[in-house]
């Protein structure tokens, strides 16, 4: 059966399953992000 939302993983982008996982992603990215625009 194919995926219902094609692109995305449900599982791995739950944030109850994975408390600081985006806070920590986002984090970076905007550093990283800030860096790079300077």
């Amino acid at each position: 059966m194919p995926s219902p939302f094609p692109g995305m993983e449900p599982y791995l982008e739950d944030p109850g399953r994975w408390p600081d996982v985006h806070h920590g992603l986002l984090s970076e990215i905007q550093a990283t992000l800030n860096q790079t625009l300077r």
